[in-house]
């Protein structure tokens, strides 16, 4: 018998407070065998499981008055594969912990949103995404995902043998069972030229498509009643300004 917390009542608000629900019970996972006894046990008991990573969606994706498990005890990095750069992760690590853990040894993700709150699990399975034409969502830097389905088994998907199931997995918005861990693709560190400016909107209409296609990483922000806008970029550097 595995141990692992479970609380009563507590309302559940996502992270921008834009809805609440309050879920008959919590339940935080400390190991894959704790998630396999919350879904057995349940399963038994005829209730509904919605599972919840840092609850940044803007949508009412995990609210539920029955069953709500929270990965933020899933966490941390199980192995490091150097040689094929992946790493292989708990469901339930953030992307800020991720990141620096990361940072460590080298190597970085190769693409993120400009929140790192979300868990891993979480940002991929709602499609998150950063910048960049020629990049992804994260989703497309997972190698394979493992999952503990409805009758408590595990099935682990991979990128090229299972590819059908490994694509109907990894943006499932967690209707495929509950994440355990995920193995993603890494990139050595890289060091990026940031820019920050400020332009008139006249100028984003003429030059948009123009700075999307010269920048690997471009992004915009608007601000109500106003004709300026906030431009940031960040290209890749090829060497280290720093030697």
């Amino acid at each position: 018998m595995t141990s692992f917390v479970r609380t009563k009542t507590n309302t559940f608000y996502n992270w921008a407070q834009t809805f609440h629900s309050v879920p008959t019970d919590w339940y935080y996972p400390e190991s894959v065998a704790d998630v396999q006894e919350i879904i057995t046990q349940s399963r038994i008991q005829k209730r509904t499981i919605r599972v919840v990573g840092a609850g940044h969606s803007f949508t009412p994706l995990v609210a539920t008055s029955d069953c709500l498990v929270s990965l933020d005890r899933l966490t941390g990095i199980v192995s490091l594969d150097d040689k094929n750069e992946t790493v292989t992760v708990l469901a339930g690590t953030k992307l800020f912990d991720l990141s620096e853990r990361l940072a460590v040894h080298g190597f970085s993700l190769e693409n993120l949103g400009d929140i790192n709150v979300q868990s891993v699990a979480g940002a991929i399975a709602t499609g998150t995404h950063g910048t960049g034409i020629t990049f992804g969502s994260i989703s497309t830097q997972v190698e394979s995902i493992t999952i503990v389905k409805a009758d408590g088994s595990l099935s682990s998907l991979h990128r090229r043998t299972n590819e059908d199931a490994f694509y109907g997995a990894i943006v499932s918005l967690g209707t495929l069972g509950i994440v355990v861990s995920v193995t993603l693709r890494v990139v050595k560190r890289p060091i990026y030229h940031y820019e920050s400016s400020k332009v008139q909107f006249a100028d984003l209409q003429r030059e948009l498509f123009q700075w999307v296609e010269e920048h690997q990483h471009f992004e915009f922000f608007l601000f109500p009643h106003s004709d300026t806008v906030h431009v940031k970029t960040m290209d890749l550097l090829l060497t280290d300004p720093r030697t």
